[in-house]
Order: structure tokens, then C-alpha cells, then sequence
């Protein structure tokens, strides 16, 4: 949990090659404990789903069109098969070791750094906040997963004094959430916090829920308005380029792509002159033609799965947000967390 926090500046990538390095080697030492604690697993559809995905992603690892990319990626990434492996074990690791006790400590040790976390990069001051992420798309990430937690155990919590420091977190949090300006991130918190809402009281009064669902949509198409008028796809000129050279990519390997990580080979191949001359992404910054280039439909229908099995607000958050974005190991450790977790309540 502390990861977001570690920053070597003595590597080429601090903010990113130095916090997977701390997290792997973690992970490789609590692998050994855990093999030695007689591990009970389960065969639920979190897992199942997981396993298949794993499956496809080591397929288009192996016909990868760079193969050592698509494995150890770069230090800039730290994205390939070998540190979503890590991430696969360490969900092993904690969905079959905590109980639901455990994971509202977890969370809350979560919520503890993303103190910590805001705080630095309110020090930090710059136009758009980044503080120990490096970037104010990952930090929007990361605390976004966060302020999902401050809700979700404010409202199942009777305590008058914990929902306090529930709330006083949120409010910090969204603050520097806010400010880093990141717009695929608010668009997901709306629409994951509306959601989490409707449920909410679906459960409760279905009359209710159908109101509530219509105010939604009224909301959300003022949004939309909002957004158009603020100009929101304003800047993201490149990515919507970058998405028509996606689709044609994905069309020349439809079944296994290019290879994880390989995504830069199907944009130079596929390139758009219209693509800003002083830009080039080795990223989709879209998870759905991230998915598609790199391991072809097979791929994205195993990473569909994975959310289809493990539905919740803060899932549908994250995946709104990674529409217009890409993920790193601070965002995917919350990420595996989040789904150890759904597996833990809709399993036990």
C-alpha cells in the first residue's frame, strides 16, 4: 500500500520503474510465505475469469511480434507479462489469506497514505497536481480508487467518529483529485458515484430507483452539455487520431494482436500524418484498443470478463477512466485489491 509513495530518483523513471521494483520484490517474498501457509483456493468466476485472462495475455506474449517487450516491457511502462504476473499472484495472495475484517484495514491503511499522498502533492503545487505519481493522470487514478473507499465504508459504517474521518478524507482527496485536472478520471467518478447511488436504492425502493434513475440521466445530459461547452474533448485531438491508427492496427492481427506492450509497432506501421508531429504514443490511452492491439479480441473479451465478473461502482469508475487513459502498478494494485475483495463478498 505503501508503493505510491516510493520514488528513486536515481532511476530513469522514478515515478514509475522504482515503485514496481519495491512492489515485485514485496510480492516475490510474500509468494514464498504464502506457498508455506498451505494456501486454500476456490474456483469462483473472479478467479476464473483471471485465469483465462492470464492464459490469453501468455498466448500473445508468446507470438508476440517483440516478445521481450511484451515481457519485461520498459522502464517507462513496467506494464508487461512479468509484472502482471506479480499483480495476478498478489491477488491470489490476499483473496484466499483476509477476511472481510482484513480488507476494511486494508482500506483504510489505503485511505492513511492517500493522505499522505494528497498532501505531498498539494507541497507540491503545480498547474495540474502530480505529487508522488509523477503524472496528474495516475494520480487521478490512484485517488480515485481511494475516494470510492472514504464513500463506500462512510455509508456502511454506524460510527459517528469514523465516518467523520471518512468524510474529512473524501473532501482532501477530492480536492487534489480535482485539481489535477484530469478529465476521463472526473467523468469516471461521476458516473461510478451515480451508479453506486442507483444501486443503492434499487436496493432499498425500486419506485424510488426509477426516479432517481431519470434524474440520472437529466444530470447526465447536462453534463454532457457541461463537458461540450468546456470544450471536453479539447487537446485530445492526438488520442482520437491515435484511436483511428488503433483500429486499423487491430484489423492487420485481430485474433492475437501485436503484443502486449507492442502498441508503438502498430502505430508506426498504421501511422496518420494528421498525428501531431511532436507527439507519439507507445500507448493506446484507451483500455479497450490497449486490449485490442496488444492481444487482439481474444484478449479484450478475457479483459471484459474480469469486470463483468467482478461488477461494481468502483470498477465501472476505473474502466470510464481508462477509456481515456493507461495503467500503471499504483492504479493496478488497487485494482486487484478491489477485485480480491468482490471476490471475497460474493464468495466468502
Amino acid at each position: 500500500m505503501l508503493t505510491p509513495l516510493i520514488v528513486a530518483k536515481t532511476t530513469f523513471y522514478p515515478f514509475i520503474f522504482s515503485k514496481t521494483i519495491y512492489f515485485q520484490i514485496l510480492v516475490e517474498i510474500l509468494f514464498i510465505l504464502w506457498l508455506f501457509s498451505k494456501p486454500k483456493l476456490k474456483w469462483t468466476k473472479i478467479n476464473i475469469s483471471l485465469l483465462i485472462y492470464f492464459g490469453v495475455l501468455f498466448l500473445a506474449t508468446i507470438f508476440s511480434l517483440d516478445f521481450l517487450n511484451s515481457f519485461w516491457s520498459s522502464q517507462e511502462r513496467m506494464t508487461g507479462f512479468f509484472n502482471l504476473i506479480h499483480l495476478g499472484i498478489f491477488f491470489l495472495i490476499i483473496s484466499s489469506t483476509f477476511g472481510k475484517k482484513d480488507f476494511l484495514w486494508l482500506f483504510r491503511f489505503s485511505l492513511l497514505v492517500s493522505i499522505a499522498v494528497s498532501i505531498w502533492s498539494l507541497l507540491d503545487w503545480q498547474a495540474r497536481l502530480q505529487g508522488p505519481l509523477g503524472n496528474p493522470g495516475f494520480l487521478a487514478q490512484y485517488l480515485l480508487f481511494n475516494l470510492f473507499f472514504a464513500i463506500y465504508w462512510f455509508l456502511d459504517t454506524p460510527k459517528i467518529y469514523w465516518r467523520l474521518i471518512y468524510f474529512l478524507i473524501f473532501l482532501l482527496d477530492f480536492a487534489v483529485f480535482y485539481l489535477t485536472y484530469t478529465r476521463g478520471a472526473l467523468l469516471g467518478f461521476f458516473i461510478g458515484f451515480l451508479s453506486l447511488i442507483l444501486a443503492r436504492f434499487w436496493k432499498k425502493n425500486r419506485k424510488k430507483a426509477g426516479l432517481l434513475l431519470t434524474l440520472m440521466i437529466l444530470v447526465g445530459f447536462g453534463a454532457i452539455l457541461g463537458f461540450q461547452k468546456a470544450r471536453f474533448l479539447a487537446g485530445s485531438e492526438a488520442r482520437i487520431i491515435s484511436w483511428g491508427i488503433s483500429r486499423n492496427a487491430f484489423k492487420e492481427r485481430p485474433i492475437l494482436g501485436w503484443g502486449p506492450e507492442n502498441y508503438i509497432l502498430g502505430f508506426a506501421k498504421h501511422y496518420n500524418p494528421e498525428f501531431s508531429e511532436d507527439k507519439w504514443f507507445d500507448k493506446a490511452h484507451n483500455i479497450v484498443f490497449e486490449q485490442l492491439v496488444g492481444g487482439g479480441i481474444l484478449l479484450l473479451f478475457a479483459y471484459l470478463a474480469i469486470y463483468v465478473s467482478a461488477f461494481s461502482p468502483i470498477l465501472l469508475a476505473y474502466f470510464i477512466t481508462n477509456l481515456f487513459w493507461l495503467e500503471v502498478t499504483s492504479s493496478l494494485i488497487l485494482f486487484y485489491i478491489v477485485l480480491a475483495w468482490q471476490d471475497k463478498n460474493n464468495y466468502g
